[in-house]
């Protein structure tokens, strides 16, 4: 994974800084993608109380869901291209 705060965090993404979402680790179009996939997370709503409580926890989830968002991101870049 690309660990830089000028660019976006899906490993193919080439977008640079100037496109790149204030408090958002992804540029503006997997920035919308992310909150449509954080909507629609397995386990969200079963544990959204814990995480007001729990900032590890919540921070854990945050960190799993963007690991998640990427890995499928990528998933849907190579069946792209590869066809």
């Amino acid at each position: 994974m690309k660990i830089d705060e000028n660019i976006c965090l899906v490993p193919y993404c080439q977008e640079n800084n100037s496109i790149i979402e204030i408090d958002s680790p992804f540029c503006i179009e997997h920035s919308e993608k992310f909150k449509d996939f954080a909507k629609n997370y397995d386990g969200r709503n079963q544990i959204k109380n814990m995480l007001r409580t729990d900032i590890k926890l919540s921070n854990e989830l945050i960190i799993n869901m963007i690991s998640c968002f990427c890995d499928e991101e990528e998933k849907k870049y190579q069946q792209l291209w590869m066809n």
